[in-house]
This record gives C-alpha cells, sequence and structure tokens, in this order.
C-alpha cells in the first residue's frame, strides 16, 4: 500500500510538471520536442516513461504541435559541430566534443540536440506526433520530397 501512495503522488507530481511545460509552449506558441529516452524498466523508475505519455497527451488535448524526438545519439553528438562520439560524453554532467573542443553541460547539449532534430522535422512538413522509433534524417528526406512534389505541382 505504501508502494501504490508513492506511486500515486510520483503520478500527481509528473502531471504536475508535464502541464506547466504545455502551458509555457501555449504561452510562448512553440512546438514541443520531447526526449524520447525513457527508464527502461517496467517497474521502479522515477516517472521517465510516464513524462513522455502525460506531455503527447496533454499536447494533442491542447492543441500543442509536439515531435517526440529520437533520442539516439543526441547525448553524444556535438551541438556546435555534429560530431558524433562516445568519447564526448565524459559523464553524466560534462560534455567536450573530442573533433571541435567544444564545452558544455551535457544535459543542455542533449536538450540542444533534441531542438535541433524537432526543427528539422518541422521544417521538412514532418506531421506532429511520436517519431521515437523512426531515424530523423530519413523522416527529414522523405517528408522533405513530398513537400517539394506538392510544390512542383502547384506551380505546373
Amino acid at each position: 500500500l505504501k508502494w501504490v501512495e508513492a506511486q500515486r503522488k510520483l503520478n500527481s507530481e509528473i502531471s504536475k510538471v508535464c502541464e506547466g511545460i504545455v502551458d509555457k509552449a501555449i504561452k510562448m506558441k512553440s512546438l514541443l520536442c520531447i526526449d524520447s529516452v525513457t527508464g527502461g524498466q517496467k517497474m521502479g523508475t522515477f516517472g521517465q516513461g510516464d513524462i513522455i505519455k502525460n506531455l503527447q497527451t496533454m499536447c494533442e488535448n491542447s492543441s500543442v504541435p509536439f515531435y517526440v524526438v529520437p533520442c539516439r545519439n543526441t547525448s553524444r553528438r556535438c551541438a556546435s559541430c555534429g560530431h558524433v562520439a562516445k568519447e564526448n560524453r565524459t559523464d553524466t554532467d560534462n560534455f567536450e566534443c573530442v573533433d571541435c573542443g567544444y564545452k558544455c553541460n551535457a544535459q543542455q547539449n542533449g536538450a540542444d540536440n533534441i531542438a535541433h532534430q524537432g526543427s528539422r522535422m518541422y521544417n521538412a512538413g514532418v506531421p506532429y506526433g511520436n517519431w521515437a522509433k523512426r531515424n530523423v534524417d530519413k523522416l527529414v528526406k522523405e517528408y522533405s520530397q513530398q513537400q517539394s512534389s506538392v510544390d512542383t505541382s502547384e506551380t505546373s
């Protein structure tokens, strides 16, 4: 019973945090890019998987445009030069690119990469939604081609 009560409290806190994020997106009239990383466990996590589900549902219910962006290499890719290497992420707090020397907080670097991928998807005309299991490069190529064929046919 104690565990059930703790989970209920955790879910309540997650909902509050998610509401604040979606409210800010509404006020700023912005696109919300959500990192697709989860805890990888069915039980005993700190709610990482619930955050994505809550944000997605709240965005859909509030008509907030959103992308759940694949998290592959977001912590290893340099937000400055794009170089991907395991060695770029020295620990959970620090990021230093072995190629260009760019240094920053590792969490900020990951967030910048998520925002960059979301921006690429938006500019390519990828429909809003959960794209966690897709490759961003392939999505951008696919939807850019669709957009250019629509643009070409409209001008004909």
